[in-house]
């Protein structure tokens, strides 16, 4: 079941946009060869045509990803980073602390996302 865009923050939502237009403008190859629809107002759904040019023409191949990133519970924003001794890692900071990056979804499937993308964008 989708949860209805209402479910995200107006900041929230302007920010989904905005990442929508930074894909768009880091994969222009990409986002010209395919069809790009919008599902419930926060999704993208990318559609690739069949290519002569491979193995096994026709066969359909699905890759997802996303890039939300899931609320924190209240209150529990200064317990980030605690434990390593830093004040700036915040839930939604990206921090960089002896070697990591902190926060909220930092080892989620963005970089997935991002290689996926790339790749794509490349072989166009």
């Amino acid at each position: 079941k989708l949860l209805p865009p209402y479910f995200l923050s107006a900041a929230s939502q302007r920010n989904m946009k905005e990442i929508h237009l930074l894909l768009k403008g880091f994969y222009p190859h990409l986002f010209a060869a395919a069809t790009v629809e919008t599902v419930n107002e926060f999704s993208l759904l990318l559609t690739l045509p069949a290519s002569a040019n491979v193995k096994a023409p026709g066969r359909p191949a699905l890759l997802m990803c996303h890039l939300d990133v899931v609320p924190i519970q209240n209150g529990t924003a200064s317990d980030w980073g605690r434990a390593a001794g830093c004040k700036e890692c915040g839930p939604f900071s990206g921090a960089q602390h002896d070697g990591f990056v902190w926060g909220r979804g930092s080892l989620d499937m963005k970089q997935y996302c991002v290689a996926m993308l790339y790749a794509a964008e490349r072989l166009l």
